[in-house]
């Protein structure tokens, strides 16, 4: 015991041990710490907390304290703890008082990780760009503000910071993937794919990188390299516990289909399931029973694809319950069926609406005369792209002073709508995306941003112009050629990133024209180009 009698010295047999002493004595093997030492005691309370012991960790750390550790030294502790804990408001909590003037760029650096996990990505910049300031060589600090950056939009923050920090550390893996982000986001689309290119040569067995390469090289119209690099994506499955990674039958890799029954899973996002929905009817042709597992807001519209047999549930918890022979993933398709841009299979029209839904629809509009323009100016919130995928809705207020357009909202939740004389909401009735379907075949043409709108409307063959930021997106191709995947869409892109207003004016011009007797869309070459042009 003689750790304790360095610590406290030489006590009375008969005094009880003191709250501190039975810590340690409780907690066998902590004396190795040397706990008379301050910063050993630190070391101490972090233990105690990963031992989810809260009262004995703040004791240590006290008592360290008061033996001369520097109080910020604690909060780092406490507020680490509160991170890994998923409470970062705790976190900054922890922090009060040593932002102000702090003593070393890890309290900013973790006041930044508070405010990223709140939300507060701006805050975070800032606290980042303060800890460079007090140690500009320090990488973690470094590749989180390029992060921050790219996800509040300043690209060309983000890419400078990258370069920045890859002079400190040229492997640094977050920064690496945030530097393919920015040069993706500006369109320097060689530098992006020699990015992830680097980090699949540095990092040769991790998915991620594969796949972040696979979709550098889709942008780019590489189908050859690209499909197969897109399959590194079941870390994703893996990750988020989707059961697609341990399904028990065997997974469908072109073998004949004749007489067995194939199990379609549904996986990343709506408009990705409308898009490659075009092939069910082949897996059909190759002699397979087609059963259809997905979301329950896309069963209505999947299951009336031709060539579908049954559309079940996707319930991720439990195997389906069905006999199936093999299964395949919805977006591994086009790498099955070996897209090209010469053999893209695009029909103008592959999904229906229910019967009922299309008459509902058809009474309530039936009487307006104007041009119908449904519209949806914004993507799903949480989506990592957020900030290059959604608008404001100020941003589409001078369609608004278009005169002969009834605008219909399409988005659901229609985030920060405002009312319009012109614009009519009925979102509490589209409630799947049967009802989405119903509603845009009654329009004469559809402006969306990148979401799954854009693709629901395209599949029902309407005119659907896509409203991108700057950066291209592998579905709707490089920026200088025509869209492949539906013949009735056309691109607008933002003259620079998030440079909204660019791309609305020509939308606006288009919108005139279209009033005053222009075709909405033209399925030829030549009229989407001229789109890109604009």
């Amino acid at each position: 015991m003689q750790f304790l009698t360095k610590l406290f010295g030489r006590a009375p047999a008969a005094k009880a041990a003191t709250p501190l002493e039975a810590l340690i004595r409780a907690n066998r093997g902590l004396h190795r710490l040397f706990p008379d030492q301050h910063e050993r005691l630190l070391q101490l309370g972090g233990v105690l907390y990963d031992k989810r012991d809260q009262a004995g960790a703040e004791l240590v750390l006290k008592e360290a304290i008061k033996r001369g550790a520097e109080p910020w030294k604690a909060a780092v502790i406490r507020t680490k703890r509160a991170l890994l804990d998923h409470e970062p408001a705790k976190g900054l909590r922890a922090l009060e008082g040593f932002l102000e003037k702090p003593a070393d760029s890890e309290l900013l650096l973790l006041a930044g990780t508070c405010h990223w996990e709140l939300g507060q990505m701006a805050m975070a910049a800032r606290q980042y760009e303060a800890g460079i300031a007090i140690d500009g060589r320090n990488i973690e600090i470094l590749g989180s503000l390029c992060g921050a950056y790219g996800t509040i939009g300043q690209y060309e923050n983000s890419y400078r910071i990258a370069k920045r920090a890859l002079k400190v550390d040229p492997r640094h893996a977050a920064t690496l993937q945030n530097l393919g982000i920015a040069a993706r986001e500006l369109n320097r689309l060689d530098e992006q794919r020699e990015t992830y290119e680097r980090l699949c040569d540095y990092y040769p067995d991790n998915e991620r990188f594969k796949c972040l390469l696979g979709f550098a090289l889709l942008m780019e119209e590489n189908f050859e390299q690209g499909w197969p690099m897109h399959e590194n994506r079941d870390f994703r499955f893996r990750e988020q516990n989707f059961r697609e990674s341990t399904l028990a039958r065997p997974r469908w890799k072109g073998e004949s289909l004749q007489g067995k029954t194939l199990l379609v899973v549904c996986e990343q996002g709506s408009g990705d399931n409308f898009m490659v929905a075009r092939w069910f009817p082949e897996l059909k042709r190759l002699g397979a029973r087609v059963v259809i597992e997905c979301a329950p807001y896309l069963m209505a519209i999947l299951a009336r694809v031709p060539g579908v047999d049954q559309v079940i549930e996707l319930v991720n918890t439990r195997e389906p319950d069905l006999h199936y022979d093999m299964w395949v993933a919805s977006m591994s398709l086009p790498h099955l069926f070996k897209v090209t841009r010469e053999n893209i299979l695009a029909p103008a029209r592959y999904l229906e609406p229910g019967a009922a839904t299309a008459l509902y629809w058809r009474d309530l509009v039936k009487d307006i005369r104007e041009l119908k323009v449904g519209l949806a100016w914004a993507g799903n919130p949480g989506h990592a792209s957020d900030a290059s995928r959604s608008m404001k809705f100020a941003d589409i207020d001078p369609l608004f002073d278009l005169p002969g357009i009834r605008f219909f909202n399409l988005q659901v939740p229609a985030r920060d709508l405002l009312p319009r004389a012109n614009l009519v909401s009925h979102t509490d009735e589209l409630v799947t995306f049967d009802d989405t379907a119903g509603l845009i075949d009654q329009m004469d043409l559809v402006i969306s941003v990148d979401t799954s709108i854009a693709h629901l409307a395209a599949a029902l063959g309407k005119p659907t112009w896509i409203v991108t930021s700057f950066r291209p997106e592998w579905r709707w191709g490089p920026p200088d050629l025509p869209v492949i995947w539906y013949p009735t869409a056309r691109i607008y892109r933002c003259d620079s990133p998030l440079n909204w207003k660019s791309a609305i004016i020509n939308v606006a011009r288009d919108l005139r024209a279209v009033v005053a007797g222009a075709p909405a869309a033209a399925p030829s070459t030549t009229a989407i180009g001229a789109a890109h042009a604009a």
